[in-house]
């Protein structure tokens, strides 16, 4: 990029006669350094003796303009512009994402004394400032591309190309997770959710707690930061509640408000025994003599009071109440 030096010419007419200044310049830029006599000023406002102003001479140190009535008439003309000179303008040292307003610039000119910095290439409303190397800046509201612009000026007047550099402001955070669930089982929570669906979204932060759901990404105990859309804590104890907070975050590291879910993990059911039915002994069937099974009634006697009881038709007998029966078989 090249610098534009402009010679400014001062025109005077004056011996007995009023004095009339006239500038002539070749650009629409602002006349930035008048040489009058080998005097240097700039008139910009600022005192700056390292390119030779003196309180004597320029106004800007306190002293009265200076004009020369002997100087001619001469009309303003450029001369040859400046070789190419290094310049550059880095936002947060070449990061791709902010999530801040506030960004710090690095800039790097080489013969300059001045520089203006604008979020807008035609810099309305910008003032030229000191040179410095380093810059805090504020960018534009809303996320998107954020592009800054710097210009430079020499001592002599020459301005610089612009020169630029962009950085994306991301200050939203994604969505959170939907459906996280648990499901406990022994010594172990089985977690399951699904993923956002912004375009930006990188992965899923889990933090644990046994006191109560963690507020934020540092609080508790991180068991889990992937991408994926389940994961199975082992190693719990059973009976114990356990609280979590799963915090879905973008690429520049935006998270969101988070997602919880608790569980309690417990051991196996123990199932009842069930007893197999009794089933009573088998007995074999009673055998019993031929000789025995031939027997009737007729093959008795039966006795009472030493008296003889008769069969009645062979079925049956009639005996006392109350009184020994006796049984007999020849």
């Amino acid at each position: 990029m090249n610098f534009k030096k402009f010679q400014i010419v001062i025109c005077i007419i004056a011996l007995f006669n009023p004095i009339s200044l006239v500038l002539a310049v070749s650009d629409a830029i602002d006349v930035i350094q008048q040489v009058i006599k080998g005097i240097p000023c700039n008139y910009n406002g600022i005192c700056e003796p390292q390119w030779g102003e003196t309180a004597e001479f320029c106004s800007d140190c306190g002293g009265a303009v200076y004009i020369s009535p002997s100087l001619p008439i001469v009309v303003a003309e450029s001369i040859p512009e400046h070789p190419e000179i290094p310049k550059s303008l880095i936002i947060n040292n070449n990061a791709v994402y902010t999530t801040s307003l506030d960004v710090t610039l690095s800039l790097s000119a080489e013969n300059v004394f001045q520089m203006a910095i604008s979020n807008s290439p035609d810099f309305a409303g910008i003032s030229w400032e000191p040179y410095q190397t380093t810059k805090k800046w504020t960018l534009t509201k809303g996320d998107g591309k954020k592009t800054v612009y710097a210009k430079f000026r020499s001592p002599d007047g020459g301005v610089s190309q612009v020169v630029s550099d962009s950085i994306i402001l991301d200050t939203t955070a994604p969505a959170n997770v939907s459906n996280f669930l648990t499901f406990p089982g022994d010594g172990k929570i089985e977690l399951s959710w699904q993923n956002p669906p912004d375009p930006d979204f990188k992965a899923v932060k889990i933090m644990r707690s046994e006191k109560f759901y963690p507020a934020n990404p540092e609080e508790g105990t991180q068991i889990y930061n992937q991408k994926g859309t389940s994961f199975i804590n082992l190693g719990l104890t059973n009976g114990k509640r356990y609280y979590y907070t799963a915090f879905a975050y973008d690429e520049i590291g935006n998270y969101a408000s988070g997602a919880i879910a608790s569980a309690i993990p417990y051991p196996p059911e123990v199932p009842p025994v069930i007893l197999p039915p009794v089933v009573p002994p088998v007995v074999p069937p009673e055998i019993v003599p031929p000789e025995i099974e031939r027997l009737t009634l007729e093959d008795f006697d039966f006795w009472q009071e030493g008296k003889k009881i008769p069969l009645i038709d062979g079925i049956g007998i009639e005996a006392k109440t109350e009184i020994p029966l006796t049984i007999s078989i020849d």
